[in-house]
């Protein structure tokens, strides 16, 4: 880790975003949708007609980061991306928009065992397998990052690597049924996972020369 890194709280250098609004008050015939489930489940929101959500949402724009306060271990989060019709995410997010951060850095940041360790270590239970960390809880981690060219520098190369790994993990996946059954109990689709975090933990926390690596490539 070089010495430009620093121990920063995310608040100081975030607005939390907590503006909200019914859908169906909006002049729009269709709006993005940032649910958990949907980003969960395909990582990317739904587009829907205001008139079908019952319920109030945070109003968000291009950029802001979204992490859920529900069973945070999970890691659910999205980066708002750009679209001309009105955004919108459930409440069960914590909005924040960067100032000083780079949007990317931060969510591979957050995907990191230690990261998602300390916010399990602060969450309330409502049942073993229902919990919530409060949303201070949230915007008050403190967190060590680099200057803001070295969280450009790691994310572009984070984009780039995970882009590739998620291609390869995809292609083995959708080929032989043996080897998707191989790598879903822990071989090579496992192993694959597995580098994955590793490359973006060790990127997060300065542990990778992210221009030697490059070089290497």
């Amino acid at each position: 880790m070089s010495a430009d890194w620093v121990e920063r709280r995310l608040i100081a250098d975030c607005r939390v975003i907590r503006t909200q609004v019914d859908p169906r008050s909006l002049a729009a015939a269709e709006v993005v949708h940032y649910d958990i489930p949907t980003i969960q489940t395909f990582q990317r929101p739904s587009v829907q007609a205001p008139e079908e959500i019952q319920s109030n949402k945070f109003v968000v724009a291009e950029g802001d980061w979204l992490v859920s306060k529900f069973n945070p271990r999970k890691g659910c989060q999205a980066i708002v991306g750009a679209d001309p019709r009105p955004k919108i995410c459930s409440t069960e997010f914590v909005v924040l928009r960067p100032r000083k951060w780079d949007v990317r850095f931060i969510s591979y940041l957050i995907e990191s065992p230690a990261v998602r360790d300390r916010l399990s270590a602060v969450v309330q239970s409502v049942t073993k397998s229902h919990q919530r960390a409060n949303p201070s809880d949230i915007y008050n981690l403190v967190l060590s990052v680099p200057g803001i060219r070295t969280q450009h520098a790691n994310a572009d190369f984070l984009d780039r690597k995970t882009a590739a790994i998620d291609a390869l993990i995809g292609k083995m996946s959708g080929g032989d049924a043996n080897v998707g059954a191989i790598g879903q109990s822990g071989g090579v689709l496992g192993l694959l996972r597995e580098y994955r975090q590793a490359v973006i933990t060790a990127a997060v926390t300065g542990k990778l020369d992210v221009a030697t690596a490059q070089e290497a490539a």
